[in-house]
């Protein structure tokens, strides 16, 4: 879809105010270089572990349907100090939110009234939900005023997404004999139609911002599937990255496992994308979501151990 798909920023009114500082107006292309550069010093202010990637900035900060919407605020010489989104899962049964405020611009209520703005759009975006929903965001264990900030505004810490290092290619069966093949950016139908029969987990939309089809489309690395009688049956994927210390690694961030699947399946796909890491010669990450004991089981296989703890900060909607 087209930009022109999403909302007016101010549909709902209430942008933080001028005296904040601040102008806000839409994320445009153009925009994208001077967004990129104020989420680089804020990951470095914060200390993050994995920086988040250029082309899921775009995704998250570039939207592209009626139930995503973004903005920034840019300082008098034009500059962006801040910025933030807010991104519903197609079943509109969770809502992702993402924001960054500039170190130097911290401390002045900006991030309260852009919490404020972000809460306003996700109550919108639920609207039509049929069910129980939730709204959140993942928050490093490390930024206790960001922690506070969420807590003020009624957010709680219902879940944990690990982050684990290390790891050495599994041995086990030959990947032909489980079926194991390269997934490529057309296998986008394949993939989604695994997902939704591995159960949506509308903590794993909040920990990633991204739906399992624009996880595979933004990854510039080969991710590995697994397939019975024609039909995917499991898959991970990953994608390359840097650490906060301009570090190259890969990053290990979804598994999608079909009921019945045994566990060494999985294991045997990390080991695939641990082989893609060992031939580049650089470290393994992965990120593990809440409720996902085979994909914790797999890396544990791998020799993964845990390095740092994002928590997922959230709203439950009846």
């Amino acid at each position: 879809m087209k930009a022109s798909d999403a909302p007016p920023i101010d549909a709902l009114g209430g942008l933080p105010g001028s005296h904040l500082g601040l102008t806000w107006q839409p994320v445009d292309v153009d925009g994208m270089e001077s967004l990129e550069r104020l989420v680089r010093r804020c990951e470095d202010s914060d200390s993050a572990l994995v920086r988040t990637p250029a082309a899921v900035l775009t995704r998250v900060f570039q939207p592209r349907t009626s139930t995503q919407v973004a903005m920034v605020g840019l300082d008098a010489r034009g500059e962006v100090r801040a910025c933030a989104s807010v991104r519903a899962a197609d079943r509109r049964d969770a809502v992702a939110l993402r924001a960054s405020i500039d170190p130097t611009w911290r401390g002045r209520g900006i991030g309260r009234a852009v919490l404020a703005w972000q809460d306003r759009w996700s109550l919108a975006f639920l609207g039509a939900a049929s069910g129980p929903a939730v709204i959140g965001a993942p928050i490093p264990s490390q930024l206790i005023d960001r922690r506070r900030l969420y807590t003020a505004a009624g957010f709680s810490c219902h879940a944990r997404v690990e982050i684990l290092g290390s790891g050495v290619p599994v041995d086990g069966p030959a990947g032909h004999t489980l079926g194991i093949r390269p997934l490529a950016h057309d296998d986008r139908a394949a993939v989604e139609g695994l997902a939704a029969r591995a159960g949506h987990e509308p903590l794993g939309f909040i920990a990633n911002a991204l739906t399992v089809g624009e996880l595979l489309e933004t990854s510039d690395l080969q991710s590995f599937g697994a397939e019975m009688d024609g039909r995917l049956t499991a898959a991970v994927l990953g994608r390359r990255g840097m650490t906060a210390g301009n570090e190259p690694i890969v990053h290990l961030h979804t598994l999608l496992l079909e009921p019945g699947t045994p566990v060494e399946v999985a294991a045997r796909l990390v080991g695939e994308l641990l082989g893609v890491a060992a031939r580049e010669g650089v470290r393994a990450l992965a990120s593990v979501a809440p409720a996902s004991m085979p994909w914790r089981d797999a890396l544990a296989a791998a020799g993964f151990a845990p390095v740092a703890v994002d928590l997922l900060y959230t709203i439950e909607q009846p």
